[in-house]
């Protein structure tokens, strides 16, 4: 291999910015379903925002806000 091309790939693989989408959220996606676990419920967070429904997170009307 030529240093260019094994200086990208190293890039490629330090920089997470380069990673696949679903291997940068898939930490993220565990820890909202343990503290939905934890919570006993999938939308606890709407406890922060009482008047949107379901918090904030699935289809609110703008206008509904």
């Amino acid at each position: 291999m030529r240093p260019s091309k094994i200086k990208l790939v190293l890039t490629k693989i330090t920089h997470w910015e380069y990673w696949p989408f679903e291997l940068v959220y898939f930490p993220v996606v565990l820890y909202y379903f343990w503290l939905s676990i934890r919570a006993r419920s999938f939308f606890f967070f709407s406890a922060s925002n009482p008047s949107i429904e379901t918090g904030g997170m699935l289809g609110e009307s703008k206008f509904g806000i």
